[in-house]
């Protein structure tokens, strides 16, 4: 079993306001990626909640998808993937993605999963030049590791631990967007409504790879 594992447990402050509930498309920034996931070939979906977990909560109320808060939540990351992991004590393989970024499609977590199956690594990230992220996966046997993460930290550690056991979904600049995450009001604006954002910036860079590269993601 392969499960994916979405972490939205954060408090979002530099939104200012829960950018779980924001709305995209027809839905959330947190239902599309639900949606994403229940689309992938994955056999089950967690939800891992925290801040205004209660709140939250009612936007994925939906057949096949397990909710579990993380009580640790101000704890970090960390405190997260253990959350999720524990949801899925029998599954093979996790894919983590988190709900802010809009890019992520179920062809692209169907690309990771395909990857780690014919490729027998234990770890399959996504690239795009010299950036990379989620969606993630992690096999069974470094579940212990990803139990000893702490704060912040995330599957990025493991990359670092055991960079021979990492398989890369590789992208071309066209699919950037994928990579493209929303913290700000100002990178929301520019996702959803690419047209009224500019972008490029002084520097030659455009906004999404400016997103995508502006910080270290946990994973």
């Amino acid at each position: 079993m392969i499960a994916v594992i979405i972490l939205a447990a954060g408090a979002a402050e530099r939104m200012g306001r829960p950018k779980q509930l924001l709305p995209w498309t027809e839905t959330t920034l947190l239902g599309h990626a639900v949606d994403v996931a229940r689309r992938s070939v994955a056999d089950q979906v967690v939800v891992v909640l925290g801040c205004q977990a209660d709140l939250i909560r009612r936007t994925v109320n939906m057949p096949g998808v397990c909710v579990v808060v993380n009580e640790e939540w101000p704890a970090g990351l960390a405190s997260s993937v253990r959350t999720g992991l524990a949801a899925v004590p029998n599954a093979a393989a996790v894919v983590f993605m988190p709900c802010d970024q809009p890019g992520i499609t179920s062809d692209l977590v169907n690309r990771v999963i395909a990857t780690h199956q014919t490729t027998g690594r234990p770890i399959v990230m996504v690239r795009c030049g010299n950036r990379r992220g989620p969606p993630a996966l992690f096999a069974r046997r470094l579940f212990p590791a990803l139990q000893t993460l702490a704060g912040d930290q995330g599957g990025r550690q493991l990359l670092e631990m055991y960079p021979d056991q990492v398989a890369w979904v590789d992208l071309d600049e066209s699919a950037a967007a994928c990579l493209a995450d929303v913290d700000t009001p100002a990178d929301y604006q520019a996702l959803f409504h690419p047209a009224a954002s500019p972008t490029t910036s002084p520097e030659g860079k455009s906004a999404t790879q400016r997103r995508s590269g502006a910080k270290a993601r946990g994973f």
